[in-house]
């Protein structure tokens, strides 16, 4: 996904399974891909259902009866990088995206610009820069406001999973913005999208219902 120019900063909320785009540290747009299975879940919509791999996929329980995949990779590049953080130009380098590798085949690891080596003090991890919301490496606190801004490109990946034949998954885009009404206030919009980004959540689940109707009219009788 690309949507600026070189002033992007882009990051993803592991628990609520989405990533966000901030085009010019006002405006916030959090996007979304969903498989819809009719099965709620309690983050991003609804999801595919898991394969069984000893692997908790939704952040609850390990395998559980119908277990949904929700977010399983988020991975930036940067437009005119040097070739092994650039857009990605052939089969092999995309596969290679979708699975949190670089193009030259390093996987991301966990903090500053995700490009190191593997090492103790810089893990494989599987996003790129969550903010706090990554259980798996203690809620350690990685974001990209800390680096230069770039022209900015990203893929949220979910999987893998097994899609059965004559099996169906409907795909479900859903694109949440917001925009703090002070200038350069991206962490204001930041918080203002959690906030809408729940409410659409919500609405998803309740099939679209008023989640508050309108107040009872006063009669004088």
């Amino acid at each position: 996904m690309d949507l600026g120019c070189t002033d992007d900063y882009v990051g993803c909320d592991v628990k609520r399974a989405w990533v966000f785009y901030n085009g010019d540290r006002r405006m916030v747009l959090d996007l979304e891909t969903l498989m819809e299975t009719g099965l709620s879940n309690r983050n991003r919509f609804s999801r595919t259902f898991n394969d069984r791999n000893g692997v908790d996929n939704n952040r609850a329980v390990f395998d559980e009866p119908n277990e949904q995949i929700i977010m399983s990779k988020f991975v930036y590049f940067t437009n005119g990088a040097s070739n092994a953080y650039s857009d990605p130009s052939s089969a092999n380098e995309y596969y290679l995206c979708l699975r949190g590798y670089w193009n030259n085949n390093v996987p991301l690891t966990y903090g500053g610009t995700g490009q190191s080596p593997p090492s103790g003090s810089k893990p494989a991890c599987d996003f790129a820069f969550p903010w706090d919301t990554d259980a798996s490496k203690g809620n350690v606190m990685w974001k990209e406001g800390d680096l230069p801004p770039g022209d900015r490109r990203f893929v949220q990946s979910c999987g893998k999973f097994t899609l059965q034949p004559g099996a169906v998954n409907n795909v479900t885009v859903g694109a949440v913005w917001a925009q703090s009404s002070v200038n350069n206030d991206n962490l204001g919009s930041r918080q203002l999208l959690l906030q809408a980004d729940d409410l659409a959540q919500g609405l998803f689940d309740d099939c679209f219902k008023p989640i508050d109707g309108p107040d009872a009219p006063d009669v004088l009788v």
